[in-house]
């Protein structure tokens, strides 16, 4: 199996947003005590979804979330930061949603004990 191929032993990671605010929300700056801030990473997390947790509008409107920008602060800072702004087409959306995301090599850095015993450590193989 190679870095392009999904292996099943692959932990699937989640940050739930606060609820938004006239249809837009930043994560704020998470550091590495979140989920966030540990385990998501420019160029190697991948995003699979937004998933909407609780629902603030009518079904009829168009409020499919979007991201709008993904920030990290450089590799060598500290203390790393990760921040994530979403919106949605509708500005009277006050809904809560959940992005979740999975990484496709180990974070760099990061020790399994440091993130409360979850890792998102795989065994790559060259193609």
């Amino acid at each position: 199996m190679c870095s392009l191929e999904n292996q099943s032993s692959s932990p699937i990671f989640a940050y739930t947003f606060p609820a938004m605010v006239g249809g837009t929300i930043s994560s704020g700056a998470q550091n590495a005590t979140s989920v966030l801030g540990a385990n998501f990473f420019l160029g190697t997390s991948r995003i699979l979804g937004l998933v909407r947790k609780t629902s603030s509008v009518d079904p009829a409107n168009n409020s499919n979330p979007y991201i709008v920008s993904i920030a990290t602060t450089a590799a060598n800072t500290f203390p790393r930061t990760v921040t994530i702004v979403l919106n949605t087409f509708a500005n009277t959306d006050t809904s809560v949603y959940v992005l979740y995301w999975q990484n496709e090599v180990l974070n760099v850095g990061q020790s399994s004990a440091a993130v409360g015993g979850v890792s998102s450590a795989l065994t790559v193989f060259p193609c």
